[in-house]
């Protein structure tokens, strides 16, 4: 009998690998993982969480490479857990083992619906927790630097792989930047104005001002994007391209938005996919709209005081066995930074998980 994808699954389309993903059900999503490392250190722990619910959770990791720490902290979090049921599986889960601030969105834990990124983590010494009716894997613990790989760069060649990894961060850069670099520039025209970045400068006159106009347009699209999900597969493709250009016409000619603020946010929106985590995509959201509200209100101190706090917070962050969010970079490991940052063959890479 042939098993289909999940939903999940099929929305992290890849461009070569597997096309298998985790289901709902805990004794399939163990034996595709069995599948892909059969080594007898590889071991499953079998827990039962939830007073009520008596919801199973399985500890996988490899006994001659997981680094004890991180295993002894998720154990004994999962032991003293008091709770009456894991009513949204993993992110119940989560909640409950992992105290952190409601303010800080930078997640701590990645998830994963592919077998085979869960098996590559598991190799490199790191914790997976399966829990029952959930179909994704947790991987513990996680830093920044993790949330920027894409299983896509390790289906292609060395090169190829770099350079998609290269791609990702100039987006992401861009993305978090275009919108307070723009207020600035319209706030101060005399920067550029006798430039080759002077097209930059709107030409329109505007009412609103530049950063109310991202801002409001940022929680529109985020609207939009709720409105899709109930919206029916068969009117979804056409009434998101409609509704994008008859709404994004009228806007500007009403006075509400000047075209410029409509293709940044654009730009924002699609290439926004181009991040494979979607709780990162949004954490840094959260960090573009301080930029663009403090650079609106302050102008050159506000986008400096806004970058201040962004990198304040994602300093102190620590993940979920306590070490610093931005390690390798802080404290500084040139060798695991580099396999972090590059796409580097794969047996290299094994051999700086196995040091």
């Amino acid at each position: 009998m042939k098993r289909v994808a999940p939903k999940n699954q099929k929305k992290k389309k890849v461009l070569r690998g597997a096309h298998d993903g985790f289901v709902e059900t805990l004794v399939i999503n163990t034996s595709l993982i069995r599948r892909r490392i059969r080594d007898p250190h590889l071991v499953f722990e079998m827990n039962s969480v939830g007073d009520i619910s008596r919801t199973d959770v399985v500890i996988a990791y490899m006994r001659n490479k997981v680094d004890k720490k991180t295993l002894d902290k998720v154990k004994n979090s999962i032991k003293a857990l008091k709770t009456d049921a894991l009513t949204m599986g993993d992110q119940s889960l989560v909640e409950s083992i992992h105290s952190y601030s409601s303010f800080n969105p930078f997640p701590k834990v990645r998830y994963t619906g592919r077998p085979d990124v869960a098996a590559a983590h598991i190799m490199e010494g790191k914790v997976i927790i399966l829990v029952d009716n959930t179909p994704t894997a947790l991987i513990l613990p996680t830093n920044i630097f993790d949330f920027m790989q894409s299983v896509d760069d390790y289906y292609m060649p060395v090169i190829t792989g770099n350079y998609l990894r290269l791609i990702r961060y100039i987006v992401f850069f861009t993305n978090l930047l275009i919108s307070p670099l723009f207020i600035l520039f319209t706030d101060n025209p005399q920067w550029i104005r006798e430039s080759a970045l002077s097209f930059l400068l709107p030409d329109v006159s505007y009412t609103i001002p530049i950063f109310l106009q991202f801002i409001i347009l940022e929680i529109a699209l985020d609207g939009l994007n709720l409105a899709s999900l109930n919206t029916p597969d068969a009117l979804g493709t056409s009434l998101s391209i409609i509704g994008g250009l008859i709404l994004g016409d009228f806007a500007v000619t009403t006075g509400w938005f000047i075209p410029h603020t409509i293709l940044y946010e654009a730009v924002i929106a699609i290439s926004s996919f181009d991040q494979p985590s979607i709780e990162l995509t949004y954490a840094f959201k959260f960090s573009r709209l301080l930029l663009v509200f403090l650079t609106g209100i302050f102008g050159l101190w506000g986008f400096i005081a806004s970058s201040i706090i962004i990198i304040v917070i994602i300093t102190l962050t620590k993940t979920f066995t306590g070490e610093p969010y931005l390690y390798p970079l802080i404290p500084f490991n040139a060798n695991a930074l580099r396999h972090l940052l590059f796409r580097t063959r794969i047996r290299d890479k094994q051999k700086v998980d196995t040091k």
